[in-house]
């Protein structure tokens, strides 16, 4: 897909991610509005939860949501803006926070 400005691309095609809202609720947020990026647990290879931490993983999940902690919007083209994290945690290549 072609660049558009500062936005870091689009959702997949065919995926089951969403923008929910901050405050909660299952509907996706409207354009230009920032929420919680959102994948659906079905997601093939997607992950259930920390090992040994299922339990202490719950609060990551609204219903079968899995809240990336990632905020985002989406323009009227689809495009996904970035605007920081809701835990404040920095992730760096590897995994480490």
């Amino acid at each position: 897909i072609p660049i558009k400005g500062e936005a870091i691309g689009k959702i997949q095609p065919g995926r089951q991610v969403t923008i929910l809202p901050l405050e909660g609720g299952f509907d996706p947020v409207p354009t230009h509005v920032v929420g919680m990026l959102a994948i659906h647990k079905s997601e093939l290879g997607f992950m259930l939860g920390y090992m040994g931490q299922l339990q202490q993983s719950e609060h990551l999940y609204r219903g079968d949501w899995f809240l990336t902690q990632d905020l985002v919007s989406q323009d009227e083209d689809g495009y996904l803006t970035y605007h920081g994290r809701a835990d404040k945690v920095l992730k760096i290549s590897g995994g480490f926070r």
